[in-house]
């Protein structure tokens, strides 16, 4: 049984990370932004590796809930520099519920936080305290990605995990 275990948590592993590569392709491919990664796997490796050993458990669930991503607008109508932290998700199909969840999880740590979730239907993204207030997650705004961007990376997920 353990064995089935690893197995499914690399299989979650696996698929989160190409949603990772996907969100981060697709945002550098419009020229717009810079894109650090982020999380906690990233940026403190020796915390995620040694994190069954810590005792300080409110700590640690603060550092694990990190977004995976800061965001930088590149140029912008006020010739202001705007940040955002985006947490990325993997899901088959969007299940309003558990994207609430993840929201109010994040949103406990990290207030301002945004939520990218990938599915084989399309994108989504929005505010985590919005996906809270309004129990709903809007598309990808063609704003951020034009649909034309967003089509071309739709399409190399759905090769992967369609």
């Amino acid at each position: 049984m353990k064995h089935q275990n690893h197995i499914q948590f690399t299989e979650r592993l696996i698929k989160g990370r190409i949603a990772e590569t996907i969100f981060e392709q697709m945002l550098l491919a419009t020229e717009h932004y810079t894109v650090l990664k982020g999380g906690y796997e990233h940026t403190m490796p020796l915390v995620a590796q040694i994190s069954p050993e810590l005792e300080n458990t409110t700590v640690l669930d603060g550092i694990k809930k990190s977004p995976d991503f800061v965001v930088i607008l590149n140029d912008s109508q006020d010739d202001h520099r705007y940040i955002y932290l985006v947490e990325v998700k993997y899901r088959k199909f969007l299940k309003i519920d558990a994207i609430l969840k993840e929201a109010e999880d994040i949103q406990q740590f990290w207030p301002h936080s945004y939520l990218f979730v990938a599915t084989n239907d399309g994108f989504f993204m929005d505010k985590c305290s919005n996906i809270i207030k309004d129990k709903y997650i809007q598309h990808l705004s063609e704003d951020i990605v034009s649909k034309d961007i967003q089509d071309e990376y739709l399409d190399i997920l759905r090769e992967f995990l369609g």
